[in-house]
C-alpha cells in the first residue's frame, strides 16, 4: 500500500513540475480593482490542437505550443481543430472574481480550473447539450476560485467550425452587471422589433395573399435566427432547432440570403429574362447546394469557405440590384438601397472587429442584431409604401375605368337616341307613304255611294225586263 502511495505522490509532482516548467514562459497576471472589468485576452496563449494532442488542462499546461497573439482580441479564424488558451491568474483584492467570454455562440466551450494543489474544475457552455454554466446570459460567464496570493490556473477549449475569437474579461459580478443590463435592454427593443415587423408583414400577407410579403416573413425570420444566434441567445432556440445549427453550420445563413434575394426580386420588379434575374437564380442555386454540402461531417469546412465567397456575392449582387431599380425610376430602391446598405455596414463592422482591425467595444456582439432590426422596419416602410402605390395605382385604374365607363354609357345613350329618331322618322316616312298610297288608291276607286248606285240600277233593271 505504501509504495502505491509513495507512487501516486511521485507521479503528482512529475505532472506539478512539468505544468511548472510549461509556464515559465507565460506571465503571471495579477487582477486589481474588480469593481471594473479588466481586459485580459491579451494575457493569455493559445494553441491550435491539429493533431489532439491535449486530453485535458494538464496536457494543455505542459504544452510548449502555446504562443501569445499580438492584440487585446485573440482572433484564430475557422478551424476543424480544437483551440486552447491557457493563463494564470492571481489577485491583489479578496471578491467574487468572474471571468466573461464573448461571443457566447460557439458549439463547445470547455472552461478548466485549478487554484494551487486542488484538482480541476471544469464547467461546459455553449451549443452543446451538455452546458452546464450556472448563468443563462448573452455572455459566457464563469465564477473564478481565486484568492489573494494563490495562483490560479485557467485553460479553456473551443470547438465550433465559426471563426474563433476570445475576448475574454475579468472583474467582479457588479462590474458586468450594468453593461449585460444596458446591452440586454437594448437587445430586446431590438429583437422586439424584428418580431413587430414580423407580425406586421405576416398580417399583410394574409389580407394581400402577395408573394412578396411571404419572402419578407420567411426573410425576417432566418435574420432574427442569425442575429440572436451570433448575438449569444442560442440558449432560448428549441432543441431541434440548435440540433439543425450543428447538423449543418450554414443552414441558417443560406436561408437567410436566399428569401431575400427572392424578396428582392418580387420587390423591385426583376423581370424574368433579364441577365440579372438569371445570376440570382443561379447564385440561389449554389447557395442551396452548399446547405446539401455541409450536412457532410468531411465537407463542413468546406462548405463555411464556400459561405464566405457567396456572402460577398450576396452584398454586390443585392447592391447592383438596388442601383439598378434606381436607376429605372423604382422609388422603392432607395428604401431597399438604405435599409440593405444599414445591415450591410452592421455585418462589416462585426467582420473587422473580429479581425483586430476596428476596436472591439461593448456593442460589437449586439451591433448586427441592431443593423437587422433597422432593416426589417426600413424595408418593412418601403413595404407599406408599395402597397400604397399599388392601391393608389388600382384606385386611379378603377377611376379611370368608371371615366371611360361614364363615357361610354353617354355614347352609348347618344347611340341609341339617334338610332330611336332614325326608326321614328323612317315609321313616319313609311306611314306617310302607305297613306300617300291609300289616297292615291280611293281617288282611282269608285265610292261606295257610287258602287251602290250602279247595284240599284242593276236591280231596277232586272225587275222591269
Amino acid at each position: 500500500m505504501l509504495p502505491e502511495l509513495q507512487m501516486k505522490k511521485i507521479l503528482s509532482a512529475c505532472i506539478l513540475f512539468f505544468m511548472s516548467d510549461g509556464l515559465r514562459a507565460q506571465e503571471l497576471l495579477s487582477l486589481s480593482h474588480p469593481q471594473q472589468a479588466q481586459q485580459v485576452s491579451g494575457h493569455a496563449v493559445y494553441f491550435i490542437d491539429t493533431h489532439n494532442e491535449l486530453n485535458g488542462p494538464t496536457d494543455a499546461f505542459a504544452n510548449k505550443g502555446f504562443t501569445a497573439i499580438a492584440g487585446e482580441v485573440a482572433n484564430l479564424d475557422m478551424q476543424s481543430a480544437a483551440v486552447w488558451a491557457r493563463m494564470k491568474l492571481t489577485c491583489t483584492e479578496k471578491a467574487d472574481w468572474y471571468l466573461m467570454m464573448d461571443p457566447a455562440a460557439y458549439e463547445k466551450v470547455i472552461f478548466y480550473e485549478k487554484r494551487g494543489a486542488s484538482g480541476w474544475k471544469e464547467l461546459q457552455a455553449g451549443l452543446d447539450p451538455g452546458s452546464n454554466v450556472p448563468m443563462l446570459v448573452n455572455h459566457i460567464l464563469v465564477k473564478l476560485d481565486l484568492e489573494p496570493g494563490d495562483t490560479t490556473w485557467v485553460a479553456i477549449k473551443v470547438k465550433d467550425l465559426s471563426p474563433i475569437q476570445f475576448d475574454l474579461k475579468a472583474g467582479d459580478l457588479y462590474s458586468f452587471i450594468s453593461s449585460i443590463h444596458g446591452l440586454s435592454l437594448f437587445d430586446g427593443i431590438c429583437i422586439g422589433t424584428l418580431l413587430l415587423m414580423f407580425v406586421y408583414n405576416l398580417f399583410l400577407y394574409f389580407s394581400n395573399r402577395d408573394r412578396i410579403y411571404l419572402y419578407y416573413i420567411l426573410y425576417i425570420f432566418f435574420s432574427f435566427i442569425f442575429s440572436v444566434l451570433i448575438s449569444g441567445y442560442a440558449f432560448y432556440f428549441p432543441q431541434f432547432l440548435i440540433r439543425l445549427i450543428q447538423l449543418s453550420p450554414v443552414v441558417i445563413q443560406v436561408l437567410f440570403g436566399v428569401f431575400g434575394l427572392l424578396f428582392t426580386l418580387r420587390f423591385l420588379s426583376i423581370e424574368k429574362g433579364t441577365r440579372l434575374y438569371r445570376i440570382i437564380s443561379v447564385f440561389n442555386a449554389i447557395a442551396l447546394a452548399d446547405m446539401l454540402l455541409s450536412f457532410f461531417p468531411s465537407c463542413k469546412l468546406l462548405s463555411l469557405g464556400i459561405l464566405q465567397v457567396l456572402g460577398m456575392g450576396l452584398t454586390v449582387m443585392s447592391i447592383c440590384a438596388g442601383i439598378i431599380a434606381a436607376r429605372k425610376g423604382n422609388t422603392n430602391a432607395w428604401f431597399y438601397l438604405f435599409g440593405y446598405g444599414i445591415f450591410t455596414i452592421s455585418l462589416i463592422i462585426l467582420v473587422l472587429s473580429g479581425l483586430n482591425i476596428l476596436p472591439i467595444t461593448v456593442i460589437t456582439w449586439h451591433v448586427l442584431l441592431c443593423g437587422s432590426g433597422i432593416e426589417a422596419v426600413v424595408l418593412s416602410l418601403a413595404i407599406g409604401n408599395k402597397l400604397r402605390i399599388v392601391q393608389r395605382q388600382k384606385e386611379m385604374a378603377l377611376a379611370e375605368n368608371e371615366r371611360i365607363l361614364r363615357e361610354q354609357n353617354v355614347l352609348l345613350e347618344k347611340l341609341v337616341m339617334e338610332r330611336t329618331s332614325e326608326l321614328q322618322q323612317k315609321n313616319k316616312d313609311i306611314l306617310d307613304s302607305i297613306h300617300y298610297a291609300r289616297r292615291i288608291q280611293q281617288s282611282l276607286l269608285p265610292s261606295e255611294k257610287s258602287i251602290s248606285r250602279t247595284l240599284e240600277k242593276k236591280d231596277r233593271s232586272k225587275k222591269a225586263g
